[in-house]
């Protein structure tokens, strides 16, 4: 069967023992707390606490892939922060004429944090959590249908948009086009993938909205779910906890 999102099932406490709504809910905090710690160590620490829960669900390795997409906007962001930021004074070191302050280092390290520790506890969601679960887990709650459809569709967008550029690169292979090479044969290979890989997206929203619509996605009335919901006491305790912590880090960054 087609992977259709980034979630892999395993047997670990996290994947299988946390239910949706509460890792919704530590990604949420987390997400709010990045721009509330008023310290740097905050951030540190915080940072660390996604790296262990990351590690004990075993997806540390692809996690830390999702965060080497961005290596490049914050090597950029060291290195404009660095020079240019308005509050510069205090020089930490030049190289020729490339001059770094302190003040600006002390920024885009600030700023590399929050985005660091929004995109690991993303991480911890979208490779723990079964699109379908969390959607059920939301509608059970209240939430419209619709907008269900929305989340459980955004987890979806990049493994099948990676599984069809693979399919149409395999297919113009097939036909004597070459794609691999040197990086300008690759941007040229790059051009004709586009085209395709756009309309069997379209294509499949097609397909998908088709297949809604058979099963009666718009019907009216109660409805009744595929899966049992199962949540353990503890995960309420730890909802709790999770809430207290960001009523904490709200109350410290307001006395600061």
């Amino acid at each position: 069967m087609q992977q259709l999102s980034l979630y892999i099932e395993k047997e670990t406490f996290i994947h299988q023992k946390v239910d949706p709504i509460t890792k919704l809910t530590y990604f949420i905090a987390v997400t709010i707390m990045a721009f509330l710690m008023p310290v740097l160590a905050g951030a540190i620490i915080l940072f660390l606490l996604q790296l262990l829960l990351l590690l004990w669900a075993r997806e540390l390795r692809r996690a830390g892939k999702l965060m080497l997409g961005i290596l490049i906007v914050l090597i950029s962001l060291f290195i404009i922060q660095g020079m240019f930021h308005p509050d510069n004074q205090v020089l930490l070191w030049q190289l020729g004429p490339l001059r770094f302050y302190q003040e600006g280092l002390m920024v885009a390290t600030t700023i590399t944090l929050r985005m660091l520790n929004m995109i690991s506890a993303g991480a911890l969601l979208i490779l723990t959590t079964s699109p379908n679960h969390l959607m059920e887990a939301c509608e059970r709650r209240g939430m419209s249908p619709k907008l269900g459809y929305i989340i459980t569709s955004i987890f979806q967008m990049i493994p099948i948009m990676l599984r069809n550029a693979a399919v149409i690169q395999q297919a113009q292979e097939s036909r004597g086009m070459n794609v691999k090479g040197n990086l300008w044969r690759r941007f040229q290979a790059l051009i004709p993938l586009i085209v395709p890989l756009i309309l069997s997206s379209l294509y499949s929203i097609r397909e998908r909205a088709i297949a809604l619509e058979v099963r009666a996605f718009s019907a009216k009335g109660k409805k009744s779910f595929l899966h049992e919901e199962k949540i353990l006491p503890a995960m309420y305790l730890i909802r709790l906890f999770i809430i207290c912590s960001l009523a904490g880090v709200t109350i410290w960054r307001v006395c600061t």
